[in-house]
């Protein structure tokens, strides 16, 4: 893996609202924290979200854990 990768945990998995997944929540988070900012335009990067092995998203449902998000460049 090229570059440096960061890790980001979202915060205490709050009670899901319907068809409201928490890697969504995450990913605002993710977009709202500036770990974007020193990203190079036109760079190709990889973003992992990483789930728990109970999250509801395994089964059909929403996703209800705390995943974690892992952002690098591709290459």
């Amino acid at each position: 893996m090229k570059g440096n990768a960061l890790l980001i945990r979202t915060g205490q998995a709050p009670a899901v609202e319907a068809k409201q997944h928490n890697y969504s929540r995450g990913l605002e988070e993710l977009l709202t924290s500036g770990a974007f900012d020193g990203l190079q335009k036109g760079g190709v990067y990889r973003l992992e979200v990483r789930h728990g092995e109970a999250c509801g998203l395994f089964a059909g449902g929403v996703c209800d854990c705390q995943p974690a998000f892992s952002l690098a460049e591709a290459g």
